[in-house]
């Protein structure tokens, strides 16, 4: 084997993990959220893939990041995702369009916040990454 195995790196996603914690079914689980059970269990295999508004529809249901229940974090919170759909729901005018303009300039405004801090964080780590030099032998 090469000393890369690509097959050490493959995530597998959590649908049949979430489904036992709350001790589920796949019949009840597809009642509850309108998925027939044999495709769940397909998606839960790993036999196909969902869609992204099915993989946003399963984490609504588990109270989950997408990333999560995707198998791509180990964390069960995105705090990102979360404020993102947090604000979807938010309504600030009674005029449609005008609620439209001001969700995407929060939006905006968060990506650009996010962004900052994104950045901020790389820069840091350059920072440690220079002070340690290229000796990691006493770390």
């Amino acid at each position: 084997m090469s000393e890369f195995d690509p097959r050490m790196y493959r995530h597998h996603n959590r649908i049949k993990k979430l489904r036992k914690e709350k001790g589920l079914t796949l019949k009840e689980l597809g009642q509850k959220v309108g998925i027939r059970d044999n495709t769940l269990s397909q998606y839960e295999t790993e036999k196909r893939n969902p869609k992204i508004a099915i993989w946003e529809k399963l984490a609504d249901f588990f109270d989950v990041s997408t990333s999560y229940i995707q198998g791509l974090s180990y964390e069960r919170v995105d705090p990102y995702e979360t404020t993102m759909k947090e604000l979807k729901k938010m309504r600030f005018s009674d005029d449609p369009e005008k609620d439209k303009i001001l969700h995407n300039q929060f939006e905006n405004l968060f990506e650009n916040i996010i962004g900052y801090y994104n950045e901020k964080i790389d820069e840091l780590g350059s920072a440690i990454d220079d002070l340690r030099g290229d000796d990691f032998s006493e770390f």
